[in-house]
């Protein structure tokens, strides 16, 4: 797991938003650091849930899908393309239903699941509290070609169970592609 600024940086970004999320609010633009205190336990835990979410992609388990994601109001996901924005259990789960549907169309196994592919170990898994965090660089293995991906997942411990409250997946963009000067 990489450390250093960018850690610390992403764990206020990230405690910040699962705590709006779950209907806190922020009273100041500066956050204090706190100490992680994650259990190699709650670690393993985490981290197999993640490897668990990668093979409900791949196996088209919307059942999985739908344990996993949280049931506050405040869930969201975040696709790779615009406007891919889903917020709520039940609009997070149609997302997948729909992709899985989609892509069982386009002669995907498994009913249609998106398989991901890991490509290492996690890049960061965090813990503060009942709140826990994942960075991490999977792989699409779509039909026509493999897409490296970015993934950034929230967790939510609710009734003993970590659950997904947020997910945000992006494909990168090289720097030398991005329009930094006017035409």
């Amino acid at each position: 797991m990489k450390n250093g600024l960018m850690g610390k940086v992403v764990h206020v970004i990230a405690a910040s938003t699962a705590m709006l999320a779950l209907g806190g609010t922020m009273k100041s633009a500066e956050a204090e650091v706190v100490p992680i205190c994650l259990t190699v336990p709650e670690q393993t835990q985490i981290a197999s849930l993640v490897n668990q979410f990668y093979q409900a992609s791949t196996n088209g388990d919307i059942d999985f899908i739908e344990d996993i994601i949280s049931d506050s109001p405040g869930a969201l996901f975040l696709g790779t393309a615009p406007g891919e924005v889903y917020a709520g259990h039940a609009a997070i789960v149609q997302w997948w239903q729909d992709m899985f549907t989609f892509l069982d169309g386009l002669g995907y196994p498994n009913d249609g699941g998106l398989p991901i592919e890991a490509t290492g170990g996690l890049l960061q898994l965090q813990q503060q509290g009942t709140v826990a965090w994942v960075a991490d660089d999977p792989t699409f293995a779509f039909l026509g070609g493999d897409v490296p991906t970015r993934l950034s997942l929230v967790f939510h411990k609710q009734g003993g169970q970590w659950k997904i409250i947020q997910g945000h997946w992006s494909v990168g963009l090289p720097n030398e592609e991005l329009p930094l000067e006017a035409p």
